[in-house]
């Protein structure tokens, strides 16, 4: 059977992780926050965002300022920021089996269609839906189901996040972590994602074996 594939876009499939880290060094200057100087981006990768938060010690005042300033940053390089390697292929693959593509992410829509533009990708895909709330990835989720009255049972979602896995995994549907983002290894394999991958080929194997 063919599926509904659900993808997050930061760190699945665009590498904005060395710019999130830029992002996170040039904050500690501009707003004189020690914590963020020296970010150690292998131990945070090993955290949840809450944990992040806490490691960070960043100063709840600030948090309004960081995250929109950060948008800012994000918008500004999104042109500059690569496709993770081999994604594309994949996508192409996925499509060519039939299977539908949609896009989740808290990252905004503007940025994501302006990637997936200047990639020649943005056909491959069946919606995009951005600005979804840090912790309202569940609900999200939930609302896209509706939309197209999909059944959980025909959709994986594609993340390289432990909150997108345990938000699926809260509503029982599958899910395909991949190695290559935001969280490691390590972190993802510690909330029992269906799968874990280690590369775009890799995750188109496991999908055609699912179908």
């Amino acid at each position: 059977m063919n599926k509904n594939i659900i993808f997050d876009f930061d760190g699945t499939v665009i590498n904005s992780l060395p710019l999130a880290i830029r992002t996170l060094h040039e904050a500690g200057h501009k707003y004189n926050i020690e914590s963020l100087k020296n970010v150690h981006v292998e131990k945070l990768r090993d955290m949840s965002i809450p944990e992040i938060f806490k490691e960070l010690k960043i100063p709840f005042w600030t948090l309004p300022f960081l995250v929109t300033w950060a948008r800012r940053r994000m918008h500004s390089q999104i042109h500059n920021i690569p496709l993770v390697e081999g994604i594309t292929d994949a996508f192409r693959e996925l499509k060519k089996n039939d299977n539908r593509l949609f896009m989740l992410t808290s990252n905004s829509e503007k940025n994501v269609r302006i990637s997936f533009e200047d990639n020649k990708i943005i056909h491959l895909f069946d919606d995009i839906i951005g600005g979804v709330g840090t912790f309202s990835k569940k609900r999200a989720m939930k609302k896209l189901l509706k939309k197209y009255n999909l059944k959980k049972e025909d959709c994986i979602y594609i993340t390289d996040e432990i909150r997108d896995v345990i938000a699926t995994n809260d509503i029982n549907m599958a899910n395909i972590a991949v190695a290559w983002g935001y969280n490691s290894e390590k972190a993802l394999m510690g909330v029992n994602p269906n799968h874990l991958v280690h590369s775009p080929s890799e995750l188109v194997k496991i999908i055609k074996e699912l179908e």
